[in-house]
């Protein structure tokens, strides 16, 4: 199972979110929610991992697209690295999904 402080703390080393709140806001929910969440011990449901999934797409795409724009070869090399975070972050919230609704 994966959980929301392994998806923020891999988001913030990426640089896509800042804060709490600003992860809060990425997955579709007030600023409030994430640490309202962790504090209760709840996990995401599927409406959330639904518009997780949107918003890691989202940002996938920037930043293939912002690598193939770039030619600046370290630049080329972080987000290559950045876009491989995302597509393993992006699959592990995938089989969160599918375990929900098997379930």
């Amino acid at each position: 199972m994966i959980t929301l402080t392994e998806i923020y703390e891999e988001l913030f080393e990426l640089g896509v979110v800042d804060t709490q709140s600003e992860f809060s806001e990425f997955c579709g929910r007030k600023p409030s929610w994430y640490s309202s969440t962790i504090a209760r011990g709840r996990h995401p449901n599927i409406d959330v991992l639904y518009r997780l999934t949107w918003a890691l797409h989202d940002t996938y795409l920037a930043s293939i697209q912002a690598m193939e724009e770039t030619s600046n070869n370290d630049e080329h090399k972080a987000f290559e690295a950045g876009v491989d975070v995302l597509e393993a972050i992006m699959g592990r919230v995938q089989d969160e999904m599918d375990r929900l609704c098997e379930s």
